[in-house]
C-alpha cells in the first residue's frame, strides 16, 4: 500500500509532464502560424490590419500560456518530486517498523521457547 503512493506520485509526474508538454508545442504552432498571418496581413495591405491585430493578439496570448505552462512545470515537478521522496520515506518508515516488530516478536518467541525447554529440563 505505501509504495502506491510512490508509484501514483511519480505516474502524476510523467503525466504532468507529457501534457505540459503537448501544451508546449500546440503553443509553439500557434504562435508560428500567428506569425504566418501576420505576414498576409501585411501583404494583404490596409485591408489586413484587423486580421494582423488579431494574429497579434494571438500570438501574445500563445506566449501567455507557454509562460504559464514553464511555471506549471517547475512548481509541479518539484511538488511530485517532494511527494515521491516522502513516500520513500514513509515506506522506508513502515518497512523497518514492521521488521523491527518481527524481530521483537521472534526475539520473545525464542525467549520463551528457551525458558519453557530450561523448565523442562529441570
Amino acid at each position: 500500500m505505501p509504495e502506491r503512493v510512490v508509484n501514483l506520485a511519480a505516474e502524476v509526474g510523467r503525466t504532468t509532464a507529457a501534457r505540459v508538454a503537448q501544451i508546449r508545442e500546440i503553443t509553439r504552432h500557434t504562435i508560428i502560424l500567428s506569425l504566418n498571418a501576420q505576414m498576409e496581413a501585411a501583404r494583404a495591405g490596409d485591408a489586413g490590419t484587423g486580421f494582423a491585430i488579431v494574429a497579434g493578439e494571438v500570438r501574445a496570448i500563445s506566449k501567455e500560456i507557454n509562460t504559464l505552462s514553464e511555471s506549471l512545470t517547475h512548481e509541479l515537478s518539484a511538488r511530485t518530486n517532494e511527494l515521491e521522496q516522502l513516500g520513500r520515506s514513509f515506506v522506508a518508515r513502515v518497512r523497518g517498523g514492521r521488521l523491527a516488530d518481527l524481530a521483537l516478536g521472534a526475539a520473545d518467541v525464542l525467549d520463551r521457547t528457551l525458558y519453557e525447554r530450561s523448565c523442562d529440563v529441570r
